[in-house]
């Protein structure tokens, strides 16, 4: 697994994403704590390369609000 960042988005790299319902079992397992550390979008691929992801957007706070 690879994770990566920068500002707002945090990508998520790993052969279980191949399938859609592992990206949707992760999210789901990782929304809550992605929302406190005010990432605003996660993506998803099955591996570096990948053209086409998943990709979800939170709704989470700015850094300026408490």
């Amino acid at each position: 697994m690879s994770v990566t960042g920068s500002g707002t988005t945090i990508n998520f790299i790993w052969n279980r994403f191949a399938a859609n319902k592992n990206i949707k079992e992760f999210q789901e397992g990782m929304n809550e704590i992605l929302y406190k550390l005010r990432f605003k979008r996660s993506t998803y691929r099955w591996y570096k390369g990948a053209d086409e992801y998943q990709y979800f957007d939170m709704n989470s706070k700015k850094d300026s609000e408490l």
